[in-house]
């Protein structure tokens, strides 16, 4: 049964290769349970995580009627992007920002609204952003309309519930 194995024959011929051989099966199994992946063999993390909860689209209304189809996907990709990372920023304002602790650890305390202002996205303005968000969809659907409406919508499909959430009404 083991009279013709490769490794039998290889260290008969060229122990160099023989050790060669059964270093790199013993670095790749350890390797491989150890999780780490390495150059030829990869473990595949994509297929062992866990997939997506949640997806969250955004229905965009101008005077009652959805117009996301008169987007392209590319326009509607950038409008999405941008109002996700706004959604973010607003968030984070809610919470305590590491570089408005450290401003206050090192300036003056009068000089902390200046520095706040000039580092951090504390002031954003909603104004500019809604005002961006509407001149940015009539220019890509090439429509006028007096009302505009976003609504975020976010689906579970583990509970198969879906949440709406107003956005910004103008």
């Amino acid at each position: 049964m083991f009279k013709n194995l490769f490794l039998k024959s290889v260290l008969k011929n060229d122990p160099k290769s023989f050790w060669f051989f059964l270093l790199f099966i013993l670095l790749q199994t350890f390797f491989t349970f150890k999780g780490i992946e390495n150059y030829p063999f990869f473990n595949f993390g994509m297929f062992s995580g866990e997939l997506q909860t949640e997806f969250t689209t955004y229905e965009i209304y101008s005077d009652g009627e959805s117009i996301v189809h008169c987007f392209s996907d590319e326009s509607y990709s950038i409008l999405k992007r941008n109002i996700d990372e706004y959604l973010r920023i607003k968030k984070q304002l809610l919470t305590t920002n590491d570089i408005t602790i450290t401003i206050k650890r090192r300036v003056p305390e009068s000089w902390v609204p200046f520095f706040e202002k000039q580092l951090t996205n504390k002031y954003i303005e909603d104004v500019r952003f809604k005002k961006w968000v509407v001149h940015f969809t009539k220019y890509q659907t090439k429509r006028t309309f007096e009302h505009y409406t976003i609504y975020k919508t976010t689906f579970d499909p583990k509970t198969k519930y879906e949440t709406r959430e107003l956005i910004f009404k103008e």
